[in-house]
């Protein structure tokens, strides 16, 4: 081999060895990086909450409890990979308060950060999106009786209702439109909610009725990587809840998106 072909071979594994570092600098995360949640539940759905992070995979560093701002901790239940890509695991952790811990609230409480406790002795906090816990709703007759719900993983579903009382349905409403009204589609008995007539509506007793959605991201939408609760409430003219439908909405975040989504929360540009 002449020298001109050996030059040109070092160059050769030079640059493929400076892409190979690159890429597995690249994946380092000095911490685990949490995803962003937007929940919003009554008590009763508060016992076991699921968050969602990255790490690297050669990390051992796993968390073993969260605490509220209000100091209420938040401890680890399970924790499982969901997927793997090069360094890079997504995980999830479901964690639980202690028994009757919101118990007193009165109010929605709303918190957007957390403390992160880990079992090597490191504490973060963490940005987590935003999570509303509401008070369980006062036991009371609803005049919408659910006979039927389903969902898919494509962001779509319905619920069927019996209408036992004469009803006239003042609003439905869900959260977060801020995030969510140019990717939400509801329909209530037919009415879809961006149509300005479509309340109030007036249901009597023996109606049958239904609430459908259509939630959907573009492939390119980073909001396709938060996870959602969606709470969807329908009022009477009084503005008191009738009746009340959660959606939970998984992040799309499998192994393809791991490099990805870790170089956009880092600031990194980069292809």
């Amino acid at each position: 081999m002449n020298k001109k072909a050996l030059l040109l071979l070092l160059l050769a594994v030079a640059v493929v060895w400076g892409g190979n570092l690159w890429y597995y600098k690249s994946q380092k995360l000095e911490k685990p990086l949490f995803l962003q949640h937007y929940y919003e539940i009554p008590i009763s759905l508060a016992d076991h909450l699921t968050l969602y992070y990255i790490s690297n995979t050669d990390s051992t560093r796993t968390p073993y409890k969260f605490q509220l701002p209000d100091g209420t901790d938040l401890n680890v239940e399970n924790n499982r990979i969901r997927d793997r890509r090069g360094r890079l695991q997504s995980n999830e952790v479901v964690v639980s308060p202690p028994k009757n811990a919101f118990e007193a609230i009165t109010e929605p409480m709303k918190f957007e950060q957390l403390d992160a406790y880990y079992n090597d002795g490191f504490v973060d906090t963490v940005p987590i999106g935003e999570i509303i816990i509401h008070p369980n709703p006062k036991a009371q007759e609803s005049p919408l009786k659910m006979n039927f719900s389903g969902g898919s993983s494509n962001g779509t579903g319905s619920t069927g209702y019996n209408v036992e009382a004469d009803v006239s349905i003042r609003a439905v409403s869900s959260s977060f439109p801020e995030l969510l009204s140019d990717v939400m589609d509801i329909e209530f008995h037919g009415r879809n909610l961006t149509d300005i007539h479509a309340f109030p509506l007036s249901l009597h007793a023996g109606d049958h009725t239904s609430l459908s959605y259509q939630l959907q991201f573009p492939n390119d939408d980073p909001r396709r990587f938060h996870a959602f609760h969606i709470r969807i409430s329908y009022e009477d003219p009084r503005g008191k809840s009738v009746g009340i439908h959660q959606i939970i909405e998984q992040p799309k975040l499998y192994e393809n998106d791991l490099v990805r989504y870790s170089r956009m929360r880092k600031g990194d540009k980069s292809p």
